[in-house]
């Protein structure tokens, strides 16, 4: 809006930057802290919504006077090259305001749980995750979760890039069947976190064409003594070892190979921007193996 009134005076419509006011009160319903907090944080909702609706109204009223323009024939071809793109991305960020807003009101104003999959989170990548994974210190994360395999050498074997927030268990036997595609059979050793840990998954992984003859995921929970035996011997503690050393490289991949923060727009752009991520760590690793 504000590239509109300054660029196109030729459209006129009411415009004020609410920048400064919503930034104040989204950084006091986020840090606020004392006594009746819970009260003062409702209010202060009130406030940002209220700002959030002039904000809307403003946008409404710009995209209408851009439309007046255009269809009027007011504008020199410069002008209305730019009037169109600027309407094109109102046309793109209004009904996601909207959305925004409604969920918004829902929620702190009707006390309503909105379900994640009706919530929006970004209006600039609206198709970012909700992921919940039991985190003491970051309870809710926001993006996408991504997962790798890698082998002894070191070399990503294969990512999916999940939409929402699957269960670990649920990609185990894909990971399995992605396996025997790429190299005709199953692998002789598996390890992973215990979030990949299913009755099921331990019988499936013992079946024809996976043929795993070493598994180690540890069982989250209470464990029976046989249990606590088995994964107590040796080739277990080896492999999880093994899966311990991949996080130093999931590291390296977040801080060195731009895996943690992908500046791109759009899910595909984000699958691609995550596969040149580890097609670029693989080369290093081709690289210093010969």
């Amino acid at each position: 809006m504000k590239g509109a009134r300054d660029e196109l005076p030729r459209c006129r419509f009411e415009y004020h930057d609410r920048t400064r006011r919503a930034k104040k009160l989204s950084y006091q319903i986020t840090m606020g802290k004392g006594k009746n907090i819970e009260k003062k944080r409702k209010s202060w909702y009130r406030d940002l919504l209220k700002v959030a609706g002039e904000v809307f109204d403003m946008a409404l009223a710009c995209r209408e006077a851009l439309g007046k323009a255009l269809d009027d024939g007011e504008l020199y071809f410069n002008e209305a090259t730019l009037a169109l793109l600027i309407k094109r991305e109102l046309d793109e960020y209004i009904p996601l305001c909207a959305q925004c807003i409604s969920q918004c009101e829902r929620r702190v104003k009707g006390g309503e749980k909105v379900a994640a999959d009706e919530k929006i989170v970004s209006i600039f990548e609206p198709h970012t995750d909700i992921i919940r994974r039991g985190k003491t210190m970051s309870p809710t994360e926001f993006g996408h979760k991504v997962f790798v395999a890698t082998g002894a050498s070191g070399l990503v074997l294969q990512y999916k890039v999940c939409e929402g927030n699957p269960p670990d268990s649920d990609l185990f036997e894909g990971i399995l069947k992605k396996h025997v595609e790429q190299f005709g059979k199953g692998p002789r050793e598996f390890t992973g976190d215990r979030r990949f840990y299913h009755d099921e998954n331990e019988k499936l992984a013992k079946e024809c064409p996976y043929c795993v003859e070493r598994l180690a995921i540890p069982k989250p929970g209470r464990r029976s003594a046989q249990r606590v035996a088995f994964e107590k011997q040796r080739w277990f503690k080896k492999l999880m070892r093994f899966r311990a050393g991949i996080k130093g490289g999931l590291s390296t991949l977040l801080r060195c190979f731009g895996l943690g923060r992908c500046l791109w727009r759009g899910i595909e752009s984000f699958k691609a921007w995550a596969g040149l991520s580890f097609f670029a760590w693989n080369l290093r690793k081709i690289a210093a193996l010969t």
